[in-house]
């Protein structure tokens, strides 16, 4: 409602919005660790489908199920619309409010099946830790993944590559015995790396040095070229 109907900035909303629900949780909690008293929160961390285990095969199962809607249908061009020009995309008879509403909405309900992995890896819920710092996996997967955070252009099998990549680096942070407190100060770093290779001021930049560096690279050989002219 704040971002598509009110107008507020996405980046703003969403971080208030999270610092919200993390005081709601606060409150309902008392302050204390809440152990996770579910036997389907149980079945999601400790059973296997397959050989897999249950969070791994429903989340294969999402990436799925939202690639066919947005891949298959009329929706994720209309998503890709409004984000690259919303104003251009009213004038060809999209409303972008409904679009936005909609994938906002679907975006929070994705988020709280990723709380609930985030629950049932541990069964407990910690008001001071659990999910924190997600936020800066899901930026930094979707990025890796071809995502452009200006907005538009997405990929979700790109998006899906990047969590893995993501999970692959925790674990071997972990592994090696690197101080968690660096861990946020690299992924932050990667996303600025990334952001700069966005940008097309940046992009124009590499593209400039490339081609002065084909014309010094060919100027030995127009000098030649030069010479043999005036030797004739």
């Amino acid at each position: 409602m704040l971002v598509s109907v009110v107008g507020l900035q996405p980046f703003i909303t969403t971080l208030i919005m999270m610092m919200t629900g993390r005081g709601i949780a606060k409150v309902i909690t008392g302050g204390q660790n809440t152990s996770a008293r579910s036997d389907g929160f149980a079945w999601i961390s400790t059973r296997t489908v397959f050989g897999f285990p249950v969070a791994f095969v429903i989340a294969i199962a999402i990436v799925a199920l939202v690639a066919l809607v947005v891949r298959r249908s009329a929706l994720g061009m209309t998503i890709e619309s409004v984000g690259i020009n919303q104003r251009a995309s009213r004038m060809a008879g999209i409303k972008p409010l409904y679009i936005l509403f909609s994938v906002y909405v679907i975006s929070g309900l994705l988020a709280g099946m990723a709380g609930v992995f985030a629950t049932a890896n541990v069964m407990t819920v910690e008001v001071s830790k659990t999910g924190m710092d997600m936020e800066m996996d899901a930026i930094l997967a979707v990025v890796i993944g071809g995502t452009s955070l200006a907005g538009g252009r997405f990929s979700l099998g790109g998006s899906a590559i990047g969590a893995l990549l993501i999970t692959t680096l925790n674990r071997t942070v972990t592994f090696l015995n690197v101080p968690s407190a660096a861990t946020p100060a690299f992924k932050a770093a990667v996303i600025i790396i990334v952001c700069l290779l966005q940008s097309e001021r940046v992009r124009n930049l590499f593209k400039t040095l490339k081609r002065s560096r084909r014309v010094v690279e060919a100027a030995p050989a127009r000098v030649e070229e030069v010479k043999e002219v005036v030797a004739a």
